[in-house]
């Protein structure tokens, strides 16, 4: 993408600049000539009217379009160093030193590339064979990048010294592992951000587990159980085993929301999920795969008043959650607004095991 954007500001500044050394050319060659009118003095004679121009919704004369064009022009002929006195071979060399200048200010620093890495499990032991992918933007080659594969050693390390370059992406991948791309890194600068043999910047992977066949929101394409409920705090049930809503489920949902269309001038709006007989536990892991035996509470409820400092118009929340007798386990991410219904992903394990990691 930088490459392109860098290639579509060249070819316009070298445009600009061609058509500054056309218009002055034609200015030395041409002079502009009056069409005299038989029967009519010059000094009387006037050209037809011509319409104005619609520009970003205003009305610009074409004579006002040309004066502001014409100003534009002097000014970049100005930085240029061109002169009404120079010849078109003389006005050409100018415009062009002054694109070869310019387009050089554009093209982005090249830095040696010495880049060092490691990646790591989640106790920070080192990972070897992890597959590693380099692409990096630089001026010698004929597309603009590179690239580069190699593998990580015995102890997770691996290294990239690759002559110079604008920006290095690094992607990192190993079989059996979970990427926590909430710890990865991708972009760096070519010089490795500081890294060093000493000091690797560290990509942290899990290890997969053992799973179990768990009962999900997924259905077909569809990753989550999307539902609308009464906005008047009547509750409706969901059934996470069956995989639908009504009148029977293990949670109950309900919530105080604006009519459709109205509510972006409401001031308070609430939400409240409840599990009678089992409860949430809030979590923010990325691998939420080890409920909680204990800790649950039945309901969590939201009340969102616009005067307070808690004001949102959008709910996002990741919970483990435990109902039923025997006791089953899951996890669900619930997310709603003002404005619309629930979005509801959800993993259960139906044989009352904690484990939450699927197959």
């Amino acid at each position: 993408m930088k490459r392109n954007h860098f290639i579509v500001v060249l070819v316009a500044v070298g445009l600009l600049a061609l058509g500054i050394i056309f218009r002055l050319h034609s200015q030395k060659e041409n002079t502009v000539g009056t069409t005299e009118i038989p029967g009519v003095p010059i000094a009387t004679q006037v050209e037809p009217k011509k319409p104005a121009i619609n520009v970003g919704g205003t009305n610009i004369s074409a004579e006002d379009l040309n004066r502001m064009a014409a100003e534009q022009s002097k000014k970049l002929e100005s930085r240029m160093g061109i002169t009404p006195d120079m010849t078109p071979e003389q006005v050409k060399q100018k415009a062009l030193d002054w694109y070869r200048s310019q387009a050089g200010r554009l093209v982005p620093e090249q830095k040696p590339i010495e880049f060092y890495g490691k990646v790591v499990d989640e106790n920070t032991n080192g990972i070897a064979g992890a597959n590693i992918h380099f692409i990096w933007s630089t001026a010698s080659a004929e597309n603009g990048t590179l690239t580069a594969d190699t593998v990580s050693a015995s102890d997770g390390t691996f290294s990239l010294v690759s002559g110079t370059g604008s920006g290095i992406s690094v992607y990192v991948s190993k079989d059996g592992y979970y990427e926590t791309k909430g710890l990865n890194h991708i972009d760096y600068d070519p010089s490795g951000s500081g890294s060093s043999k000493d000091n690797p910047v560290l990509f942290h992977f899990r290890k997969k587990g053992h799973g179990a066949d768990l009962v999900t929101s997924q259905y077909g394409l569809a990753r989550s159980l999307d539902f609308s409920s009464p906005r008047d705090g009547s509750s409706v049930r969901v059934d996470f085993l069956n995989r639908k809503t009504g009148s029977d489920g293990q949670m109950e949902v309900s919530q105080v929301k604006p009519a459709y269309g109205s509510w972006q001038s409401a001031t308070s709006w609430s939400y409240r999920l409840t599990i009678p007989d089992g409860g949430f536990v809030e979590t923010s892991e990325e691998f939420p795969f080890q409920a909680p035996e204990s800790g649950y509470q039945p309901t969590v409820d939201f009340n969102f008043q616009k005067s307070d400092p808690n004001w949102t118009e959008r709910l996002d929340k990741t919970y483990y959650i435990a109902f039923g007798n025997p006791r089953r386990y899951g996890r669900i991410h619930v997310q709603t607004s003002i404005s619309s219904g629930t979005i509801l992903q959800y993993a259960i394990n139906p044989d009352g095991s904690q484990n939450l990691e699927s197959n």
